[in-house]
């Protein structure tokens, strides 16, 4: 297992950063990088047969000497289930994200153990086959037909056929992507679990999230297939293949912080008030959070805005939520 050390510069600050009663100071360890570790496997269509693909994730460390369980944090990448890596950064219009691995190395740095995994995608032609998800289930055909022109658009930049939301073979290849991502996630948080001791991580305190596909991805892990995790965070996410009334009252669901961006898609902007409608008649803890001036894309230090009246930046905002969340001593 090759290892990779990430070396930062310890800088001392003047100032701390300050939420909630929660200080950050910023670069507190060193972090260690193991790439391409496998998690699982996975079926794909391949020359027309079904064929078992590895399936891998990086692991970001921070480095330590007392090796003790930390909590987890999985950040797992958007690309509209068509495409995407860990380190990978989009830029439309000007304005950019920040990668998945820039969101671990920072999260590892503050002492916690980050995963972001490789799923499979559309252009995979996946086969998912996730225990009780049938046709019979119930599944939000809708989400999946209003995502499928972004899906499009995003193909043309891979000089690939668009999918029309009209064809029940598009629609199908499209949903069985979005469950078969559901399925290498919840995979993943599995094998965590299983070797929490050797990954020094608490199996109590795993949080799932991710921007965009990989968003909507953690949150159809956590309340579509309802894998136990400490709380879910979703960078511009919705609920697609999964009807909101999968969650219903009195049962116990994870807090969930949710962003969204002033001029995000369509699809963000519809489903997000709808969520919010849902967790307040459900009982589901959650925060949610404006970042102004922006569209789908945003990098992690974009200000975002809340109920709390404070401009505090998105990286800064999710760390006092997992903190608040998990309450590591750390």
């Amino acid at each position: 297992m090759k290892k990779v050390i990430y070396y930062l510069t310890v800088v001392l600050f003047s100032s701390v950063l300050l939420f909630n009663d929660v200080v950050y100071a910023n670069d507190k360890y060193e972090v260690e990088i193991e790439r391409n570790i496998k998690y699982g496997e996975g079926l794909i269509l391949k020359d027309g047969q079904p064929t078992s693909v590895d399936l891998l994730m990086n692991i970001y460390k921070p480095i330590t000497s007392d090796h003790k369980q930390r909590p987890a944090v999985f950040f797992t990448y958007g690309g509209a289930f068509q495409r995407g890596t860990p380190h990978e950064r989009y830029e439309i219009d000007g304005q950019q994200d920040t990668s998945p691995e820039e969101y671990c190395k920072r999260l590892a740095q503050e002492g916690y153990v980050c995963f972001a995994i490789n799923y499979r995608v559309t252009p995979d032609l996946p086969i998912p086959h996730l225990k009780g998800i049938n046709e019979n289930t119930l599944l939000n055909r809708d989400g999946i037909k209003l995502m499928m022109d972004r899906a499009s658009q995003v193909r043309a930049d891979m000089n690939l056929p668009p999918l029309d939301p009209n064809n029940p073979s598009h629609i199908k290849i499209q949903s069985d992507a979005v469950l078969a991502a559901a399925e290498d996630l919840q995979s993943a948080v599995q094998y965590v679990k299983q070797n929490a001791e050797e990954l020094f991580v608490d199996k109590n305190k795993i949080i799932i999230g991710g921007f965009s596909a990989g968003a909507v991805t953690s949150w159809n892990v956590a309340y579509g297939l309802k894998e136990p995790v400490a709380a879910v965070f979703l960078l511009s996410g919705a609920p697609i293949v999964f009807e909101l009334d999968n969650i219903k009252a009195g049962e116990n669901y994870p807090p969930i912080l949710q962003f969204l961006a002033q001029t995000d898609l369509t699809g963000a902007r519809i489903a997000n008030p709808l969520m919010i409608e849902h967790y307040q008649k459900t009982g589901v803890e959650y925060e949610f959070a404006w970042v102004p001036g922006f569209g789908h894309f945003y990098p992690a230090g974009a200000t975002s805005m809340s109920g709390d009246a404070r401009r505090i930046p998105v990286e800064t905002r999710l760390l006092n939520f997992i903190k608040r969340v998990v309450e590591p001593t750390i």
